[in-house]
């Protein structure tokens, strides 16, 4: 697996859910029942502060990575920019990066 880059916009205050398609190579689907999930994002690329833990957001399926951020997570984000990556971890141990980019978040006018 190669990792993809994704840009993410989710809004201030709403759900945001993203469906990651795992793929081979040969952008067949890739089976990673068994494996883990985990993420980080963070703002720079090399602080050592983490803006938010992707971990208990995500849920590994078959062939598919489901993201899940709560309102009630994203309504707290005073930043507006930052960095994230997604990585896969076989029963092994070993992780893949399968998606990265920027976090866009659009800010909350209505409380």
């Amino acid at each position: 697996m190669t990792a993809r880059r994704y840009d993410m916009r989710p809004e201030q205050g709403s759900d945001y859910h993203l469906s990651i398609p795992v793929v081979n190579a040969s952008g067949n689907p890739f089976t990673v029942t068994g494996w883990s999930a985990r993420g980080q994002i963070r703002h720079p690329i090399d602080s050592d502060d983490v803006l938010y833990e992707l971990d208990d957001d995500l849920t590994v399926e078959a062939t598919t990575v489901e993201l899940y951020i709560p309102a009630e997570a994203s309504s707290e984000w005073s930043w507006r920019q930052a960095v994230y990556d997604i990585e896969l971890v076989d029963p092994d141990g070993r992780p893949t990066r399968l998606l990265e980019g920027f976090v866009f978040v659009s800010p909350e006018v209505t409380r």
